[in-house]
């Protein structure tokens, strides 16, 4: 990068924080401001917005949960009125129930109030000695479509070898490497999956990130996992430095990339723009060191400091259910400094960390700002993404996990829709219910996103009744036979001994090492069983297969078929199935003819006829013909 340009964005991070401090000096103000409106007591309209020539809304101060009698005095309102509205959205609870922060500004909205939100961390959440700000290593997370050596690329930084050990040489987790160079610096390396189904997971890293490097075969340019890459980055505001790799191969075009890289709003310095782009190979070790140079160049000017004696906060990157360790966690600290024996409350679970590994499994005791390390000591396993903080001891992390979870019930019952938005249960369809277990939290959310996505059946009642991160236990077993539900698991060992129970109990248990493998079986038993649920009110009439095809002068298609079974009659309703018992279309028969007579119907086993579809006319040799009656 040239030193002009470097001293160009240092000069503007200047401004920005000049700006920065004028704007927080009129923010307070504004606050001092807001604080002094003051409401009438005696107004009948109390309701009512009372906003001044600023258009400065009312405001009331909650903390994360308050009782219904709290709000209600701090709304200037009676019980009974914040109780009505509680019995709108289906929440019957006491004067002394406590409220989530979700509700609070569900109410408050509806008496025209603002919330402004305090935390109990000053009561909550030990205090500690502010320190000044120090230099952290960056945290970089490496994106891009799958196949185009993403972790190849990180292989040859950490001279690993992580390829070997994924099945199919796909990435199924979220890795987070601390990894030290040659100079003694350190960078935090985030490596993504490039599968589709990996969206949340990739949507996480990006938003703990200082800066994204977009690996981008030169063979096969930008794909769909790219461009989500770029929206991620373009959303946070993140900075790319573009990895074209694979260009020692010689059907690579780099120009041919960066062209496409321009249309999507990514200009390269070469051609003007602001975009670092290193053309690399990772299998051949080609400008490995370049790209890490431009790494540690781009993320100096962003001078990124933390403060590493302030509480340790940070994010859940990855977890799961460990056979022998119980619940573990991967977190990336952010803030301040971790220690073991430190009690932690993450998302809606604590933990008072009994032990912390980095990640070649090696015993550590304190993790500082970026870096990225796996602990044990965890109540249950969490959710990716979820934030941690400190807090005094084991009772109150147990107190504020208690009320989150309340909180979370709470939500549930505001939308009891099922898993999976499809419309079924009715008793006429035909029930499909299934049972997740894999061996992460992320790998769950994953798949769960991924059949979301991509299943879409109208007369199967279709639901995941049970998903959870560890082995295939004897309840999972229990649970699939009284709901005849299968049980799919992933990346997971299946125990000899429930093996041989679900056996004994004509139980169906799927294990799978690669996530496409799932949604591809689902698709297809779901499509096999909506097809047959669609037929059950149908009476098959006769079937016929296609020998030939002959293209008429006014655009027609005669098909030339010979019966397979029963009959085919021109007043029937008629299907065409391709391979694979693929229903491509259902119609009507325009013409029927035996030799060049026209005819009402065609029988006999072998009898060979011409028939014309009505509307269709894209037909395939070894097309079935199918007539059927309602």
């Amino acid at each position: 990068m040239p030193l002009k340009r470097v001293h160009k964005e240092k000069t503007k991070k200047d401004n920005n924080v000049k700006n920065d401090s004028v704007i927080n000096i009129t923010l307070k103000k504004n606050n001092i401001k807001q604080s002094e409106i003051k409401l009438k007591k005696n107004n009948t309209n109390k309701h009512k917005k009372v906003i001044n020539k600023k258009n400065i809304s009312r405001q009331i101060l909650v903390k994360e949960f308050i009782t219904v009698k709290n709000l209600a005095d701090k709304l200037n309102i009676n019980k009974e009125q914040v109780m009505d509205k509680l019995n709108l959205i289906k929440i019957t609870k006491d004067y002394d129930y406590k409220l989530q922060i979700d509700i609070i500004m569900i109410i408050a909205n509806e008496f025209e109030y603002d919330v402004k939100y305090s935390s109990q961390k000053n009561k909550l959440i030990l205090k500690k000695k502010i320190s000044l700000l120090k230099r952290r290593p960056p945290v970089v997370t490496i994106m891009g479509h799958v196949d185009h050596g993403k972790t190849s690329l990180l292989d040859k930084i950490r001279k690993s070898n992580i390829v070997k050990k994924e099945y199919g040489e796909i990435t199924q987790h979220i890795g987070a490497y601390n990894v030290k160079l040659t100079n003694g610096e350190y960078i935090t390396f985030l490596d993504t999956p490039g599968h589709e189904a990996f969206i949340s997971m990739r949507y996480t890293s990006a938003k703990i990130t200082d800066l994204i490097v977009l690996v981008i075969s030169a063979t096969e340019g930008i794909k769909k996992q790219t461009v989500e890459a770029i929206n991620h980055a373009k959303n946070y505001n993140v900075p790319i430095i573009v990895a074209l790799n694979k260009i020692d191969l010689s059907s690579s075009d780099t120009d041919k990339v960066l062209n496409e890289l321009s249309k999507h709003g990514i200009l390269c310095e070469q051609w003007g723009g602001d975009t670092i782009v290193v053309n690399i190979s990772a299998k051949k070790n080609i400008n490995i060191d370049l790209l890490i140079e431009m790494i540690l160049l781009r993320t100096e000017i962003m001078e990124l400091k933390a403060n590493y004696d302030k509480n340790p906060e940070g994010v859940v990157i990855e977890a799961n259910l460990d056979t022998r360790m119980g619940p573990v966690a991967t977190l990336l600290i952010q803030n301040g400094s971790l220690k073991l024996g430190d009690n932690l409350v993450i998302g809606t679970t604590y933990a008072k960390i009994k032990a912390m590994f980095d990640e070649y499994g090696k015993r550590i005791k304190i993790a500082t700002p970026s870096t990225a390390i796996k602990i044990l000591g965890i109540n249950e396993v969490p959710r990716v993404g979820d934030k941690f903080i400190l807090v005094i001891n084991e009772v109150k992390a147990r107190e504020i996990v208690r009320e989150r979870k309340d909180k979370s019930k709470t939500l549930q019952s505001l939308s009891s829709s099922p898993v999976f938005n499809i419309n079924y249960m009715k008793d006429s369809k035909k029930n499909f219910f299934l049972i997740l277990k894999t061996d992460t939290q992320g790998t769950l959310d994953a798949l769960c996103n991924d059949i979301k996505k991509s299943i879409k059946v109208k007369n199967i009642n279709f639901k995941i009744i049970l998903k959870g991160v560890g082995p295939i236990t004897k309840s999972d077993v229990n649970l699939a036979l009284v709901s005849n539900a299968l049980i799919f698991g992933f990346n997971i060992i299946l125990d000899s001994n429930i093996n041989k129970l679900a056996k004994s109990q004509n139980v169906k248990i799927n294990v799978y090492r690669i996530l496409s493998d799932i949604t591809e079986y689902l698709k297809k038993i779901l499509y096999e069983l909506d097809t047959l649920q669609n037929h059950n009110n149908e009476k098959i009439v006769g079937k016929a297969i296609v020998k030939q095809i002959f293209k008429l002068p006014n655009s027609k298609t005669v098909l030339g078929c010979s019966i397979i079974m029963g009959k085919i009659s021109k007043n029937l309703k008629v299907r065409i199935i391709r391979k694979n018992n693929k229903i491509i279309f259902e119609g009507n028969i325009l013409s029927l003819k035996i030799f060049k007579n026209d005819v009402q119907e065609v029988t006999g086993k072998d009898h060979e006829f011409g028939i014309i579809i009505k509307n269709f006319s894209d037909m395939q040799l070894g097309d079935i013909i199918e007539t059927f009656v309602l």
